[in-house]
């Protein structure tokens, strides 16, 4: 097979705009970021692997399903301090893997060990620090602020361990929208509230990982696994450019996951049994931002312009993935 592994010194030091690990899967061979907007209903997995669909790959974590059935986007993930290292196979998977055209993306979490150990981060982006936007006016609102912590250890010494971790990220962001002032008054002239200029909106993502790993006997390991991802997006259905705030959509997204593996080795049968077991549960609620109004196209000057209720919205979506393996 064809595959890189990125190990957790790279990804402690590499850089990265706000913390997703997945975005090192580019320095694999054959790997591109997707060029389709990485948010919105149709949301991909952001990785295109041997020029596929961003929909075709399989990203799996401790070798168990995390994917969008419905959208082929990766579901909720946690905080890089909680990785491992992860595996990019671009070519000649094996058969254990499967269901894709494009690439496998494997997650391993860390575990606790015999010594107690915790670490905390906090980091703030703001237009402070920031220049203005090449086409912009002025400088857009930013203020973003990533904080998280960690902490592991024996729950009892050579026998069951403790590893967890929790993420927070809080952003104020903007939009341009370049709607014409003469726009702007024929619309509220209708009725229609609508803004140009920088638009303002939030987003938050919390993410939660617990993980307990035991040696049950000389012969047989367990480890129990949950990890959960909460967002919230003001601007996932994107609003910007001739599109008003008002045709925008809003996400909130709860994803949780229980995960266990049981490793059974008998050198009397020349025996290894590994069995994984997984649970999760998305629901997913991606709604407009104008709730009342109907959606309307209207010719002006500057273009064709969007704006009242997103068409498409609201989108309700509950999905529960069951997964056994026995090896």
């Amino acid at each position: 097979e064809s595959s890189t592994n990125i190990e957790q010194g790279r990804i402690e030091t590499l850089p990265s705009q706000q913390r997703n690990f997945l975005d090192f899967s580019i320095i694999s061979p054959r790997v591109l970021a997707d060029r389709l907007p990485s948010n919105g209903v149709v949301a991909t997995s952001g990785i295109s692997a041997n020029s596929q669909s961003a929909r075709f790959n399989n990203i799996t974590i401790d070798g168990l399903d995390n994917n969008d059935h419905v959208s082929g986007a990766a579901r909720s993930s946690f905080g890089q301090d909680a990785v491992q290292e992860f595996q990019v196979i671009t070519d000649s998977y094996s058969a254990e893997f499967g269901r894709v055209l494009g690439g496998i993306v494997n997650i391993v979490t860390r575990g606790g060990t015999n010594e107690f150990r915790g670490e905390s981060l906090f980091l703030n982006r703001n237009d402070s620090f920031a220049a203005r936007a090449v086409f912009a006016r002025k400088k857009q609102a930013l203020n973003q602020y990533q904080f998280g912590a960690l902490f592991s250890g024996p729950i009892k010494k050579d026998k069951t361990f403790l590893f967890t971790s929790f993420e927070r990220l809080t952003a104020e962001q903007s939009n341009i929208v370049t709607l014409s002032q003469d726009a702007i008054r024929v619309t509220q002239n209708e009725g229609f509230n609508l803004r140009n200029g920088i638009v303002t909106y939030a987003v938050g993502t919390t993410s939660v990982l617990a993980r307990v790993d035991s040696q049950l006997s000389p012969n047989s390991t367990l480890w129990v696994r949950y990890n959960g991802g909460f967002n919230y997006d003001g601007s996932f259905q994107d609003f910007r450019g001739l599109i008003a705030e008002t045709a925008g959509g809003i996400q909130r997204l709860s994803d949780n996951t229980i995960a266990a593996s049981n490793t059974y080795i008998s050198t009397k049968f020349n025996l290894v049994n590994e069995a994984r077991l997984l649970f999760s549960r998305r629901d997913q609620d991606i709604l407009p931002i104008d709730e009342n109004g109907p959606q309307i196209q209207l010719d002006a000057v500057e273009g064709g312009i969007l704006f009242g209720r997103n068409v498409l919205l609201p989108q309700l979506r509950e999905e529960n993935v069951y997964q056994f393996v026995d090896n």
